[in-house]
């Protein structure tokens, strides 16, 4: 059924362009398929679709609007499509991209663990830490000391110069320095 989509659109329309969103996952098929068939193929990469939507009106994250967005996006922005072709370069630019998603993904749940740890410690304090909690002073001091206790005989001038260190130099000593 597939094949029959596209070679009656490449018939009634002529050349046909395939685009998808994700190109591993469920737009595999329509790719290999379109290929096959000789069509020319693309893909919006994901970080792309979501600046896009947050363009658009509205919190709702569904395919129907991930569509809409694909789909304005290749009539009124071709230069954000990118090529999927075979070759070694492109196999190795998707994987990176595959790979941010990935630690994207990670930094979400380290984060999400470290402000559900914190509400069991000191619920108050995540209140005020939780919105900051990427923020590299935020996250110095649980990465220096590792508990409340090495935190409490670092001192407060200890903690204080860890939290104004800037991130690109070394930090302080830490409890043992």
């Amino acid at each position: 059924m597939t094949t029959d989509f596209f070679a009656g659109r490449e018939a009634r329309h002529g050349t046909v362009l395939v685009i998808v969103d994700r190109v591993a996952s469920v737009g595999a098929l329509p790719l290999a398929v379109a290929r096959d068939l000789g069509c020319r193929v693309a893909h919006l990469p994901g970080l792309t679709v979501r600046r896009i939507a947050a363009l658009y009106p509205g919190e709702a994250k569904a395919d129907a609007k991930n569509a809409f967005i694909v789909a304005d996006a290749t009539r009124t922005m071709p230069h954000t499509l990118r090529s999927v072709d075979l070759d070694d370069d492109t196999i190795t630019e998707l994987q990176m991209i595959v790979g941010i998603d990935d630690l994207a993904a990670g930094t979400t749940r380290l984060s999400n663990r470290l402000r559900g740890l914190l509400t069991q410690i000191h619920p108050y304090l995540e209140r005020v830490l939780g919105p900051h909690m990427r923020h590299p002073a935020v996250l110095r001091p649980p990465d220096r000391f590792g508990s409340p206790a090495p935190s409490r005989k670092a001192g407060r001038r200890r903690l204080t110069a860890l939290i104004r260190a800037d991130p690109f130099e070394s930090t302080p000593a830490g409890p043992s320095g």
